[in-house]
């Protein structure tokens, strides 16, 4: 049974039309029916503020219908509109890693200032009182027959590495390795999606975990963050290396993935590989 998925990004760091509005950030509305049993409405992380709400009306779509709400991790500029969406809906399901409700914070190493980036704490204390809405993993689990979330991703290549700048505690001292980072399975048939928040599990990591839960299913595309911003030529190299032995692989990619790796990424697949930006609709037919 083929699975029609269309994807809003609602927030981007670029923005597509005039009365948008673009922030460091992403979110993404994702429309899933194979005209029987599934038809849903979720809604892939808040960006940093309300901003997506407005987006989202600016689109004609409206968040009181979305029936979960998946957010890849704990970082700000994936959870800050939690507030907002609260405000919106009342009856979505709300999915996350079990360590991805937490403050988070980022320290540079030439830097005396430290910035909080975990989960702002006005929207953790609205989902504190949420709990029986509220469903936590850390392994791969399904929301119905056509959404998995990954749980934790393993790393298991030696050039994927997470940051040394994001600490677990506000004196920096524990160095966080991002556990709560998961990405969204979208599958239906032979087929499967990837839907990436910041994936700084690396996408290697991330699309070899994916065909490990779901026995090699073959995969369309990968739509989101990489988190590449900052990544050096060996990472980006293997990463290309691997990505070229995936036949016909759509790669839509944006957020974190930084300028310089979306325009490498666009130069090694001219065909399959484009930024994205707020505004922009994508939609794909998995059999």
């Amino acid at each position: 049974m083929s699975l029609a998925v269309t994807i809003t990004i609602l927030i981007e760091d670029k923005a597509f039309h005039g009365g948008l509005k673009g922030e460091h950030g992403i979110s993404m509305l994702i429309r899933l029916d194979n005209g029987k049993t599934v038809k849903s409405n979720v809604l892939f992380d808040t960006g940093q503020s309300g901003a997506f709400a407005e987006n989202a009306q600016y689109l004609g779509k409206k968040i009181s219908e979305v029936d979960s709400l998946i957010l890849s991790h704990n970082h700000y500029d994936h959870t800050g509109g939690v507030e907002r969406f609260l405000e919106l809906n009342n009856r979505a399901l709300i999915y996350g890693h079990e360590k991805a409700f937490r403050a988070s914070f980022s320290k540079a190493a030439k830097e005396e200032k430290i910035r909080k980036i975990g989960f702002p704490e006005g929207g953790l204390k609205l989902l504190n009182g949420l709990k029986e809405k509220v469903i936590k993993n850390s392994d791969p689990y399904r929301i119905n027959e056509s959404l998995l979330l990954t749980g934790s991703v393993p790393r298991k290549n030696d050039y994927e590495k997470v940051e040394p700048t994001i600490f677990t505690d506000k004196e920096c001292t524990h160095q966080d390795k991002i556990p709560d980072d998961q990405s969204l399975i979208i599958n239906s048939g032979e087929e499967m999606l990837i839907v990436l928040g910041c994936c700084h599990s690396g996408i290697v990591n991330t699309i070899d975990y994916a065909r490990e839960i779901m026995a090699d299913k073959s995969i369309k595309a990968v739509i989101g963050g990489m988190h590449l911003v900052a990544s050096g030529s060996n990472r980006i190299n293997a990463m290309l290396k691997y990505l070229k032995k995936i036949d016909n692989l759509k790669i839509y990619h944006g957020h974190c993935t930084g300028l310089k790796a979306g325009c490498i990424l666009n130069e090694s697949f001219p065909e399959n590989a484009r930024f994205i930006s707020a505004g922009e609709t994508y939609k794909f037919i998995l059999n």
